[in-house]
């Protein structure tokens, strides 16, 4: 979008939102991996925080999860499959992943 175009600001094409997206999944892999690297680094004074950390971690995502896909649909915006199935499976890891901390 050009400056003094007159198109309105909010307007997002398809294959923009699409690359955006694209961009924020690997951003997301990004900070997960200089994350577990860090945990790793100083994994002996983290260790009596796992549980915590976990499932603070797991929580915050799932909140961050349903509230980006709840502003997503009350703004009828179209969605690439893929994304919905990343979705679902990110909802069956958490799942998954809940049920590790809590039953161990």
């Amino acid at each position: 979008m050009r400056a003094g175009s007159g198109e309105s600001p909010s307007f997002i094409d398809t294959s923009a939102r699409r690359a955006l997206e694209r961009v924020e999944l690997v951003s997301a892999a990004g900070v997960a991996l200089a994350g577990a690297g860090l945990a790793l680094l100083f994994a002996d004074r983290l260790a009596p925080f796992t549980v915590l950390i976990l499932s603070s971690g797991l929580v915050i995502h799932a909140i961050a999860m349903f509230g980006k896909r709840r502003i997503e649909h009350r703004a009828n915006l179209p969605r690439e499959r893929w994304i919905d199935v990343l979705y679902w499976v990110c909802w069956l890891a958490l799942g998954g992943l809940g049920l590790l901390v809590f039953t161990r």
